[in-house]
């Protein structure tokens, strides 16, 4: 159980540097759809030749994953347009928080036990987002169009990201852990990364005409792809684990969690973001009905 702790811990940190390739994108007008595109194109190079050492895979499993990846990479292009039209930390906070649709998912469907106080968790969580979603960005001083734009992606990116962590975690309900061989992990990783490269190759064909040969274009694609493969793999085998001990529902909650935080302070030293009391009052439930919840 620590081993698939310590591996959830790993991932929260490498979904920093994820958010922090959003980030810049969003400022210096990369485009996102292509960076997803070819750090995905990498991926499955790399992992789908496994498909012929990785075992038997259940075709209910590669539909959930493809499905999954195709979400992360609209969810990721969703918070993309919500940083441009708020402040990136809550902006994070608030899609990140999606991780209650898994979680609910693994309550009713897989009958993951949830006792009182990962129910006020959920409830705190809730009334978190609807906090940060009033506090957390300041009125545009117009007709308040910027910061109704921005929660629309907040939300939109929620829902969709809690679509893609359900197609994340479903494998790890079907596959025990003596069976899961790296191989088949990594296997599932390229699965994930299919998704995404469908996702962002249309994306860049039919809507994102960014150029993409930009300034730090390279760079970006470098650390999404690093990050995304690494924290895949730590992902999967992390809820392989877990899930042995009929915990899988606390796995997302702890990466969450902990991206959020470490999410604020490369915003706060990076960006020089500053939020409000009330804005703080919001992270500061959203963090306890986190806690709530992983306990």
């Amino acid at each position: 159980m620590f081993i698939g702790i310590l591996f959830l811990v790993l991932t929260s940190i490498l979904w920093v540097v994820q958010g922090a390739v959003v980030s810049v994108a969003a400022e210096k007008k990369l485009n996102l759809s292509a960076i997803q595109t070819f750090m995905a194109f990498i991926i499955m190079c790399l992992t789908l030749p496994l498909f012929f050492v990785a075992g038997k895979v259940n075709i209910i499993i590669v539909i959930a994953l493809i499905v999954g990846g195709i979400c992360n990479c609209g969810a990721n292009l969703l918070m993309n347009l919500a940083m441009k039209n708020g402040p990136h930390g809550m902006t994070w906070a608030i899609s990140q928080s999606a991780f209650v649709i898994p979680f609910i998912m693994g309550i009713f469907v897989f009958k993951v036990p949830c006792s009182p106080i990962r129910a006020a968790g959920i409830i705190l969580l809730l009334i978190s987002m609807a906090v940060m979603g009033i506090y957390g960005k300041k009125d545009d001083g117009g007709q308040g169009t910027g910061k109704f734009k921005w929660i629309i992606f907040c939300v939109l990116a929620y829902i969709v990201i809690g679509m893609s962590q359900c197609g994340g975690s479903l494998p790890s309900y079907f596959i025990a852990d003596s069976v899961s061989s790296i191989s088949n992990v990594l296997f599932r990783v390229g699965l994930l990364c299919t998704g995404i490269f469908i996702g962002g190759l249309l994306n860049w064909m039919f809507v994102d005409h960014i150029p993409v040969c930009r300034n730090g274009f390279a760079k970006q694609t470098f650390l999404l792809t690093a990050s995304t493969i690494t924290s895949s793999l730590l992902t999967f085998k992390a809820f392989d684990i877990i899930t042995g001990y009929d915990a899988g529902a606390i796995g997302y909650p702890v990466i969450t969690g902990l991206s959020i935080a470490f999410f604020f302070v490369y915003t706060a030293v990076k960006l020089k973001e500053k939020l409000s009391i009330p804005a703080i009052i919001g992270v500061l439930l959203c963090l306890s009905g986190i806690a709530g919840i992983i306990f």
